[in-house]
């Protein structure tokens, strides 16, 4: 599984072909992505929290309680 990186700063660098790619500060790399591996000094990882699942799984039993009124 990739982990996530994210750009550290605004600029312009050339790729394993010589064409320019632009990085904004910011934006998501995955850590396989060739850009990434060139230039890894630009990069750092960033933590995707988790998303709470909103319904239950089938025979999962959820138990909530509402306020009283």
């Amino acid at each position: 599984m990739a982990h996530h990186l994210t750009a550290t700063t605004n600029c312009s660098v050339r790729n394993a072909d010589g064409i320019v790619v632009r990085l904004r500060a910011g934006n998501m790399y995955r850590s396989d992505d060739p850009i990434v591996l060139l230039h890894p000094d630009l990069f750092e990882p960033v933590e995707i929290p988790t998303v709470e699942q909103a319904t239950r799984n089938p025979g999962q039993k959820r138990t909530t309680r509402r306020p009283a009124k």
